[in-house]
């Protein structure tokens, strides 16, 4: 265990430990960490393991929000932008990297979210600035081969955008800080950004 990330996290206590040692034996999560929609228990236990250089389980805790569903529970798949945001913001750096990894691979998952609306400025630059993001694609018409890769390139961009407007259009507030995210996005249609603060 990493001495910088127990002090950081915390004291794991007997009932976050309980769960790390029943996953450790059984390769499964307790269900008592799903309990109910805003249970804490995904966020500590995600804090756990990486003190304690679990990847595994940080991503089987994140994988289980996305899949549950369901009235009684609520919908854990929306909390989670708002999980991988303030894991983004407390985290160290071996934490922000395994968040970039998850991001990389279920961007779609993330823009699902309906905390994504809500997640700080600082992880939506965080998410914008990454160059590998996993984009799933729209079926669209056959193009020839000379036109097919900068089609997927110009589709992957645009859904970035549309994540971003989501996002901007959530509050008000949010507004403030357009200029400098769609320098992020890189579409065409924002390569001249520095004449976007003359836009009335």
């Amino acid at each position: 265990i990493d001495s910088c990330d127990f002090t950081k996290i915390g004291k794991i206590n007997a009932d976050i430990f309980g769960i790390v040692l029943h996953y450790i034996y059984t390769s499964e999560i307790s269900e008592k960490v799903f309990a109910y929609a805003g249970s804490d228990y995904p966020r500590r236990v995600c804090l756990a393991a990486c003190a304690l250089k679990m990847e595994e389980l940080f991503r089987k805790v994140l994988d289980k929000m996305h899949k549950i569903q369901g009235t009684e529970k609520g919908s854990f798949a929306n909390l989670l932008a708002e999980l991988l945001n303030t894991l983004f913001l407390n985290g160290n750096e071996q934490m922000n990297q395994w968040i970039k990894k998850y991001v990389n691979q279920y961007f779609d998952r993330l823009v699902q979210s309906e905390s994504w609306k809500f997640v700080t400025i600082h992880f939506i630059r965080f998410v914008l600035e990454s160059d590998f993001l996993n984009i799933e694609l729209d079926a669209f018409t056959f193009v020839s081969s000379g036109h097919l890769e900068a089609s997927s390139a110009q589709q992957k961009e645009e859904k970035v955008f549309s994540a971003l407007c989501k996002w901007l259009e959530a509050c008000d507030t949010h507004l403030i800080h357009a200029s400098i995210l769609f320098k992020k996005v890189r579409i065409r249609l924002f390569e001249n950004m520095e004449h976007l603060s003359t836009l009335g």
